[in-house]
């Protein structure tokens, strides 16, 4: 058994007296009355686990990672001690494979570097190998929370193939919110649009900017659905954003249009996902708690550090999950990868394998936004529950493939498994991905927003005003250009091939 197993407390708070060997972690989100305390094991002794006086019997549950098959153990209490133990086994060969778990939305303080110790060992317990901690301002203490003790190079911590990353989660209460992996240091307000910070200023198109140039890759959080006004369609057509967070919490992907839109219209952005602890911490006992509710993976190779992980986002190598694994492949190209067909067109062979130790119920591909083929056919091997879906496809348009499933309602609190892929993109000749529908309706949100912003958009200075209204402007002109074929993505994408 591989070290640190997460061992969840039953039973009411004793206290802290979990050993040497034990690590207790309290979470608190204050505003919103959430806690969840739960115990670590080192992995170099046994945990002790305090029970209430009077207990009969006792229930252990022990988790680590979505890897492994959770274990779970009940004995009667004889005398003053009872010994649990407890073996774990991995079920599936994503590390074998190159990919690392990943939580890439957590607010904790880390308040100095030897804190980290514990941090790493947490992530153990939760076979976690990548860890984005960010500071943020305002939901739930007044002023700043979740500081970090340093960033950039100096807030990057590693240790046993796991890596730490300090960032910044900036927010504007119209624009909406971003997440900065690995800036060298905080851009202000952090948050703006409230009362400290009364300006929707600096434009978001600025921030990323400003971003990239502090060393840091720079997304849009919570599907672009959060903020009055979400800038998020903006933001991706002046070529801004590197990735898109498109689950959170304890269940469920956020709407997908926003993301499904813009890969329509040929700006691909990668999936990411993390549990945005200490919200919504509650978890069932097979769940570990970093990355427990939302985690993503990058198939990093097996290299460690934030350079390998950013490297794999970019190349929009991930797939987002709260318990399954999916296999994935078109022709030869796995998620973020590029299948390049002849003028004419042709067929790509399709395979993709869903996987879960719960009850899975469909597996789906999808083509461009909509759903192509499905199968509900699950198999069952041991402990492992399976959907398999193999396919041939004829293709005569640029168009991008991706594959999305779930299981069985109730088994997370509020819902179901579910997992999505990255996209592959399959083009044709020269011709690029396009749709004059969804074109158009991005053209109108454009519009919209750009009125939304100067009527309701509280600026220092009317040229503020009109730089954001000329930002809307050059999106669209952008878009119009890619419509007419004027402008590709990659026009040299299959030329190397």
């Amino acid at each position: 058994m591989e070290a640190a197993p997460i061992l969840r407390r039953v039973g009411r708070d004793r206290g802290d007296a979990v050993g040497p060997h034990g690590l207790r972690f309290a979470s608190v989100h204050v505003s919103k009355r959430q806690s969840e305390i739960v115990a670590y094991a080192r992995g170099t002794g046994p945990v002790w686990i305090p029970l209430d006086a009077g207990a009969a019997r006792v229930r252990v549950d022990a988790a680590k990672g979505l890897d492994y098959l959770p274990a779970s153990g009940e004995v009667r209490v004889e005398g003053e001690r009872v010994e649990v133990a407890l073996r774990l086994r991995r079920w599936n060969r994503l590390r074998e494979q190159g990919w690392r778990a990943a939580d890439a939305h957590l607010h904790y303080d880390r308040v100095d570097a030897a804190g980290d110790r514990d941090w790493l060992a947490m992530m153990d317990g939760g076979d976690i190998a990548h860890a984005q901690f960010m500071v943020l301002k305002g939901g739930m203490v007044p002023g700043v929370w979740a500081r970090q003790f340093a960033y950039g190079p100096a807030g990057e911590t590693s240790g046993d193939g796991r890596t730490i990353v300090a960032g910044e989660e900036y927010r504007d209460q119209l624009q909406g919110h971003l997440l900065l992996f690995g800036l060298r240091e905080v851009i202000q307000p952090i948050m703006a649009g409230v009362r400290d910070a009364p300006r929707n200023y600096p434009l978001f198109p600025g921030v990323l900017d400003r971003a990239r140039e502090l060393g840091a890759l720079a997304g849009v959080a919570h599907g672009g659905t959060l903020g009055r006004s979400p800038t998020v369609f903006l933001d991706a057509l002046l070529g801004k954003l590197e990735f898109i967070e498109i689950a959170n919490w304890v269940t469920g992907l956020w709407p997908l249009p926003n993301w499904y839109r813009l890969l329509n219209c040929g700006y691909v952005l990668a999936p990411t996902a993390g549990s945005d602890l200490p919200n919504n911490p509650w978890r069932e006992p097979w769940q570990p708690f970093l990355g427990g509710g939302m985690r993503m993976y990058a198939r990093t190779g097996g290299r460690i550090g934030s350079a390998a992980w950013n490297a794999a986002v970019k190349r929009g190598e991930t797939f987002v999950t709260n318990g399954p694994s999916i296999d994935f492949e078109v022709d030869s190209a796995g998620p973020g990868g590029l299948v390049c067909l002849p003028e004419a067109g042709g067929e790509v062979k399709v395979r993709i394998r869903m996987r879960s130790p719960r009850e899975l119920q469909v597996v789906e591909l999808v083509q461009a936004g909509r759903v192509a083929v499905s199968s509900d056919v699950i198999e069952r091997d041991g402990d492992v529950f399976s959907v398999a879906l193999e396919t041939r496809l004829p293709v005569h348009r640029s168009t991008w493939l991706a594959v999305r499933g779930h299981g069985r309602e109730g088994v997370v609190p509020g819902g179901a498994e579910v997992a999505h892929t990255a996209a592959v993109r399959v083009l044709v000749g020269t011709d690029p991905i396009r749709s004059s529908a969804d074109a158009e309706a991005l053209l109108e949100s454009l519009a919209r927003q750009k009125d939304f912003y100067v009527e309701n958009g509280s600026y220092a200075s009317e040229d503020h005003r009109r730089q954001m209204a000329s930002l809307f402007d050059l999106a669209a002109d952008e878009l119009r250009g890619r419509l007419a074929g004027r402008t590709l993505a990659d026009p040299s994408a299959c030329a190397t091939q």
